[in-house]
């Protein structure tokens, strides 16, 4: 339960109260917070429904090798994918360095072999 606290409260830094107040969220707006099993994966990341670059009403997706952690915590540079509103679409190839995947007994980061740093996750 603790650390299902310490995420709720995430939203609370200085660094996310001054990204909600350049986006217009709502200061009184708190983090909800889900809990699920891990499931093994070849690719993830992160959707968002409004460009956090900028705050344009585009759909950006951040994805890389394996497990979601690696963008979310920035230890990789994701493929980026961003779809405007006229329906216009860009992807960048991210440099993704090393991936992270479920082990028999835990997590592991691997690198990731350079033909599939070439390739779009």
């Amino acid at each position: 339960m603790a650390a299902i606290a310490t995420c709720a409260r995430s939203g609370e830094t200085p660094r996310a109260r001054a990204y909600a107040a350049r986006m217009g969220v709502d200061p009184e707006q708190r983090v909800p917070v889900i809990v699920q099993r891990l499931i093994a994966a070849d690719v993830a990341g992160v959707a968002f429904t409004r460009d956090p670059r900028n705050g344009a009403d585009d759909v950006v997706i951040e994805a890389s090798w394996g497990l979601g952690e690696s963008v979310v915590s920035g230890t990789v540079t994701p493929d980026v994918f961003t779809v405007g509103t006229t329906g216009s679409a860009t992807s960048s190839l991210g440099s993704k360095e090393s991936r992270l995947d479920l082990g028999s007994s835990g997590l592991r980061r691997e690198p990731v072999p350079l033909d599939a740093r070439r390739r779009s996750s």
